[in-house]
């Protein structure tokens, strides 16, 4: 609906944050690919110089991830402290 009323996807929060990051750690897979459809940047870096999908995966959003790499998001790309489970 925001989209729809002119919101961007690409806005930030101070910490560097997109509605990309917010949805893909919540689990919102649909809000992702609504996000991605307007525009979103999955390759988008918040403060904590990660990404929408490497924070979906940090917290194993697999309906996410799924989304994020179905729409050109890279596992190879991501930099991760450790191999999610559900990746295993």
């Amino acid at each position: 609906a925001l989209l729809g009323m002119g919101a961007s996807p690409h806005e930030r929060t101070t910490a560097g944050n997109t509605p990309a990051h917010w949805a893909a750690w919540k689990g919102y897979a649909s809000t992702v690919a609504l996000l991605l459809a307007a525009g979103a940047d999955v390759a988008a870096l918040n403060a904590e110089d990660t990404t929408p999908l490497e924070d979906a995966l940090s917290v194993s959003q697999v309906d996410c991830v799924r989304v994020m790499v179905c729409n050109g998001a890279r596992l190879e790309d991501a930099h991760l402290q450790r191999t999610p489970p559900f990746l295993e």
